[in-house]
């Protein structure tokens, strides 16, 4: 049995058919959209969805502005602190050493893995100093990254024995692993700082200072030694001193306050900050001049009977007593020099009876000669000159005139 489909034919659509469908179209209220298959947004609903666009947009560019425009630097350095880390590399600082190589300051692990300064010999403190590590916030971010020296050597070779810090770069992805790491700057080791003083003669001399003051109640001294040959110097204490383990860490506080209510002054350089009279050292410069002025000869003789009485002027009757250390009899420069003199030197000085003195004036001139009243100039900070008494400065300071006397104590290194 054979199934077949009759071929399906498809009508034939008539012109006239089309325009009689046409005149005969339904009765459609055209105003109200009948027999039409869109229909135009009411005026209420364009209104709601104008009101949601703005918002969107707005929110949209409320946003673009706080990320580009507001917080567009923030949100770009943490960015890039995401992807891009520094690290600071610090540079050890330079060794300190005596004059023979032993290390005075150096440098070793501290606590918390960080490098410290250590001082070995502590009695040292006002003139190899102390230094300020670098500093971190509370978040571990260091905003000071430099290592300082704050007082003594320290600070006066700072920028030698500091060295120069170096940078690591880290870079990571979004989940913080690290992708690569290489130093961008390489850490400058600071240099080594050799000095002219010899550790062992210090300690000597701190040790000595210290036995004479608590022998005698000084709360406070000084002492140096210097090469004959170079100036050099190879020992110079300041006593009472700090320990500058102490200042450097900034504990303990109790040591520190300790410190500061110390009548010695700890924190004071006796040594080259603190200004005194002098003492009998000037008495070879006085000889020298007093020889080169013709004002004594070698063989010049003056007794010493241990004081010298001049009339008071304002008050007939009384004498101004000028006493010397001891009676010691008939006296020329060396022996004078040998004995340490002060009769002799009052009477060259400011001038006795037949004996002519220098006056003031040329006692200046002899000490400035010899350095007296100036710098020395030595490597170490905050030194300080010293003072040439004059009647002027007298008048000015005391408002009271220059008395013989005055030149006397000058002559002999004492006027206070």
């Amino acid at each position: 049995m054979k199934w077949t489909l009759a071929a399906r034919k498809d009508p034939e659509i008539a012109p006239d058919e089309i325009f009689l469908d046409a005149s005969n179209a339904p009765a459609f209220d055209t105003a109200r959209f009948e027999g039409r298959l869109e229909k135009p947004l009411s005026r209420g609903t364009f209104f709601y969805l104008s009101v949601v666009l703005a918002l969107v947009f707005s929110v949209l560019v409320i946003r673009t502005w706080n990320l580009q425009v507001t917080n567009g630097t923030a949100f770009a350095a943490e960015s890039e602190h995401n992807s891009l880390e520094v690290e600071i590399l610090f540079a050890p600082r330079g060794v300190i050493t005596d004059v023979n190589g032993k290390v005075l300051a150096e440098n070793a692990e501290g606590e918390d893995g960080a490098m410290r300064r250590n001082y070995p010999m502590p009695s040292l403190g006002q003139i190899i100093g102390y230094v300020s590590y670098p500093k971190k916030d509370s978040k571990g971010i260091y905003y000071e990254t430099k290592e300082t020296g704050i007082a003594g050597l320290e600070a006066q070779y700072d920028a030698r024995l500091a060295g120069r810090n170096g940078q690591l770069l880290t870079e990571r992805d979004a989940l913080g692993r690290v992708r690569s790491e290489g130093a961008v700057v390489r850490p400058e080791d600071g240099k080594t700082l050799r000095l002219s003083v010899d550790a062992d003669l210090e300690r000597h001399l701190a040790r000595a200072i210290a036995d004479i003051a608590g022998r005698y109640g000084f709360i406070a001294g000084a002492g140096v030694i210097m090469s004959v040959q170079t100036g050099a110097v190879r020992a110079i204490v300041s006593y009472p001193s700090y320990d500058p383990n102490v200042m450097s860490n900034g504990s303990p506080a109790e040591t520190i306050a300790s410190y500061s209510k110390n009548p010695g002054r700890p924190f004071l350089d006796h040594a080259v900050r603190g200004v005194y009279a002098p003492g009998s050292i000037v008495k070879p410069f006085i000889a020298s001049g007093a020889l080169t002025d013709g004002i004594i000869t070698p063989s010049t003789i003056i007794d010493d009977p241990g004081f010298i009485s001049l009339p008071d002027p304002y008050h007939p009757g009384k004498s101004f007593i000028y006493k010397g250390w001891k009676a010691l009899g008939l006296m020329d420069v060396r022996d004078a020099l040998a004995w340490s003199s002060d009769i002799f030197f009052y009477a060259v000085g400011g001038g006795f009876e037949n004996q002519k003195g220098l006056g003031i004036d040329r006692l200046n001139y002899w000490y400035r000669q010899f350095g007296l009243g100036s710098r020395t100039g030595i490597d170490l900070p905050g030194e300080v000159g010293g003072l040439l008494p004059t009647p002027e400065w007298k008048r000015e300071v005391f408002n009271e005139p220059w008395y013989l006397g005055d030149t006397y104590f000058t002559a002999i290194g004492q006027y206070s």
